[in-house]
């Protein structure tokens, strides 16, 4: 212990430092990753910057170029004599310096060019009044129509020089200026316009949609932080900056940058992935890096937390085995006295039936309940290996309730609890499937809740036929409710813990393993099914099981029930309810009525052929009445879980049938055929099996399991002749003459030879009787023994120890 204590301590070492680790390393992570984030947007920015700034001082340049181009044809046109020579001289340099045209304005404003034929009036415009002032001047864009084409452009003017005018005019047209903002930006990608304040398109390097690019970026997403109305702002208040948007799931950047003449901006555009090329590749290199780091500080937190988890588990599975062992050498230890002490008192009180009789029925019960205790571990122990597997024989899922019923209602009613099957929409009752671990399901619940719910208390199991999932299926859900003493919210996680079991003074008084619930568990996941669980400290469980089953297709059709009509009393109007939905479904005329008199009442004034009384309702003088009432006396019917306690008297009364609940539909549908064509069924259910003129071979390696057998068997009227093994069966059988023996019982795990080849090797033999059955005897209990067993030629299976009526049953079906 004092190891695993440090084993431990020192993983609980191991994880915290890895936490820590993993959250210092995350902070920084996120720090160093979001100082990236902004590096790479300034990187961005900047690159951006650089070509907006290109196209500006470009332009910039062009404009500075074009006025002093004009102002040194200015110059050279003052020397001239007269004024038409100096705007024909103007009109040369226009065409070798790539303007439209260039002009000479007067005083009154009329502007002399050779482009027009006659002199233009400009005396109001902006750019004259700007150079009459001594100022230079750019407008916006213009459009003007000469005698053979229009003209979009600029217009620059400065003031003349002395003597020679007012004002030197001259246009520069857009496609001049286009051509100084075609600059190859990011490979081609990238491009720009000029726009000015309100947007409007003035040059551009590619077509717009429209003319106005606020207009044509109205409609694009934008980047968190980034808004339309921002970048119009910026461009109105001549700031710089930069937008990020999607245009058609394209990101791209828009970098906008004023110029210093008019209201014109520069605004260059590219697609993200572009402006990013460079750094993408740094970006993944630090993503694959950081998630390589944080693969492997997370792969080794999962392993010292898997490494953790076994720690943690081995140490409650220790813990829990310890409190097993503790547990059932206590639980062991009490039907083990019971059984040593009874037995001593009916040794001393041999010439005192009564107490040796009441003896003997306390060690049967003391035996069955070891019995149990052992076949817990033992099931535990093949769920464990793996080795437990399912059988697929065909059940009636009415014949299995019938019988976990009968094995469990007894007790209850000893205690006083109130038990009730409601079955709910059943159609169905023959499947495949091992009818056996589905008992086992059902016993251990109702054993578990029988335990946990004091006298006087309800247990109730719910029997519902839910919708189908897969062809030739059945789905069925079991709900089974009391109102014991309910568990903590706490112990519902440890529930299904094999060996575990709630510490309290009210549990720990209980007997029994630990391992039933663990087992169901398996054993339903085993079925594809599931089982949960509601619970509350002092109100009861609730635990729900759904299945589904195969449908056995090969099982006879059920027969038609007599075309009667039946009356059904019962005290609980939903289970009578469902009682008579049941019988309509089957085509039988039914009524529900709550009481005795209620259906005398209704016998007196119409036609019953049966009546369905229930023990919750019954009574002599009532059955009596019933008896007597109408012209015709009605078949009654007694429905009960248990009616041993009234047999007689109900009998006396005038019940013909009873008939075990819950009522199914194959249930009903049987017990109106027999009440309707009697049989010796009944009759002969009751009367003991006898095997007078039977021979049977008795094999077993055991001495005191082959005395108990052979005295159970010659006590029924049987011949028995015995061996110890598989070797001495073959030899017996062998020496005999043909038709000898009408049954062999064998044991399969003996020395020399074992059941199994015993059996083949008589199955090989030339004799006319070597079909004679064979049941196998075992206390393996399990699916895969009774198929080897199937395999080697038996027709049955006797578990041990002996069950008396369940042997019987089996031998009485191969005679």
């Amino acid at each position: 212990m004092k190891k695993l204590h440090r084993e431990q301590t020192r993983m609980v070492c191991a994880v915290a430092a890895l936490i820590c680790a993993a959250v210092i390393f995350t902070l920084l992570f996120t720090a160093y990753a979001r100082r990236f984030e902004r590096t790479l947007t300034e990187e961005n920015r900047s690159r951006l910057e650089e070509v907006s700034e290109h196209v500006a001082v470009y332009m910039e340049r062009a404009v500075e170029q074009q006025w002093e181009e004009l102002r040194v044809a200015a110059a050279a046109a003052s020397s001239l004599p007269d004024l038409e020579t100096r705007v024909n001289y103007l009109g040369q340099m226009a065409d070798q310096l790539n303007f439209t045209y260039i002009g000479l304005a007067d005083s009154v404003g009329h502007l002399y060019t050779t482009a027009f034929s006659e002199p233009q009036d400009i005396s109001q415009k902006d750019y004259y009044l700007a150079a009459s002032g001594g100022e230079t001047y750019i407008t916006g864009l213009k459009r003007q129509i000469f005698w053979d084409r229009a003209v979009s452009g600029v217009i620059l003017s400065i003031p003349a020089p002395e003597d020679t005018g007012t004002a030197v005019v001259a246009m520069l047209s857009t496609a001049k200026l286009g051509a100084d903002i075609q600059v190859d930006s990011f490979g081609g990608s990238g491009f720009s316009y000029i726009i000015d304040a309100d947007g409007n398109q003035v040059l551009h390097a590619r077509s717009m949609v429209y003319n106005n690019l606020f207009q044509s970026m109205a409609n694009l997403t934008f980047e968190k932080g980034y808004s339309l109305d921002k970048m119009r702002e910026d461009i109105a208040s001549c700031r710089s900056g930069m937008t990020a948007y999607s245009d058609l799931g394209v990101e791209k950047y828009a970098y906008y940058r004023p110029l210093r003449f008019n209201d014109w901006t520069v605004v260059s555009f590219v697609p993200k992935g572009v402006v990013t090329a460079r750094t993408s590749a740094l970006s993944r290199e630090l993503i694959i890096m950081c998630t390589l780091a944080a693969l492997v500080f997370l792969g080794l937190l999962i392993i010292v937390g898997l490494l953790f988890l076994r720690l943690e588990s081995r140490r409650r599975t220790n813990r829990a085995k310890s409190d097993f062992l503790a547990n059932m050498s206590h639980d062991m230890r009490t039907p083990m006295n019971a059984i040593i002490g009874m037995t001593a008192i009916a040794e001393t009180h041999a010439e005192e039936p009564g107490t040796v009789r009441d003896c003997m029925r306390k060690i049967g019960f003391s035996s069955s309940h070891l019995l149990g205790l052992i076949n817990d571990v033992l099931d535990m122990s093949r769920i464990e290996s793996g080795k437990m597997t399912l059988s697929q024989e065909p059940f009636c899922l009415s014949t299995v309730l019938e019988s976990v019923e009968n094995m469990t209602f007894p007790h209850m009613h000893a205690k006083g609890q109130h038990f009730a099957v409601r079955p709910h929409h059943v159609k169905s009752d023959s499947f495949l499937g091992d009818s056996l671990r589905l008992s086992q399901i059902f016993i251990n619940l109702l054993t578990n809740a029988m335990k946990f719910t004091p006298e006087g208390g309800r247990i109730t199991v719910d029997v519902e036929e839910l919708p189908a999932q897969r062809p030739d299926t059945a789905r069925f859900r079991f709900t089974f409710t009391d109102n014991g003493i309910g568990m903590k919210p706490a112990f519902l996680k440890e529930l299904f813990v094999p060996f575990v079991r709630e510490r309290n003074s009210r549990v720990d008084s209980t007997e029994g393993s630990g391992l039933g619930m663990t087992i169901t568990k398996r054993i339903v996941e085993l079925m594809g099914g599931s089982i949960e669980v509601k619970s509350a400290e002092g109100k009861g469980s609730v635990f729900v099981v759904t299945l589904s089953f195969l449908v056995d297709r090969a099982a006879p059709e059920e027969l038609s029930p007599p075309d009667w009509r039946v009356l059904v009393v019962d005290g609980h109007e939903d289970e009578g309810d469902e009682t008579v939905r049941t019988l309509k479904a089957m085509g039988v005329s039914a009524t529900w009525v709550p009481e005795i008199v209620s259906a005398v009442q209704r016998l007196q004034s119409e036609a019953f052929q049966a009546v369905f009384v229930d023990r919750a309702v019954y009574s002599a003088k009532g059955i009596a009445a019933l008896r007597c009432a109408g012209e015709s006396p009605p078949v009654l019917l007694l429905a009960a879980y248990d009616w041993e306690d009234i047999r007689r008297e109900a009998t006396k009364a005038g019940i013909r049938y009873f008939i075990q609940k819950p009522l199914l539909r194959a249930t009903l549908s049987h017990a109106l055929r027999n009440a309707a064509e009697p049989t010796a069924e009944q009759a002969s259910n009751e009367t003991a099996i006898d095997l007078s003129g039977t021979n049977i071979l008795l094999i077993d390696d055991n001495e005191l399991n082959l005395e108990i057998a052979r005295t159970v068997l010659t006590e029924a009227g049987a011949a028995v002749m015995w061996g110890m093994d598989g070797a001495d069966c073959v030899s017996i059988f062998t020496a005999s003459a043909e038709g000898s023996f009408d049954l062999i019982l064998m044991d399969i795990q003996m020395p020399r030879m074992n059941g199994y080849e015993a059996a083949k090797h008589i199955r090989s033999l030339a004799r006319s009787d070597t079909s004679l059955p064979i049941l196998a005897m075992s206390a393996n209990a399990y699916a895969e023994d009774m198929a080897a067993a199937a395999e080697a030629g038996m027709n049955g299976y006797l578990t041990k120890p002996i069950d008396l009526s369940v042997w019987m049953n089996e031998i009485k079906k191969c005679l």
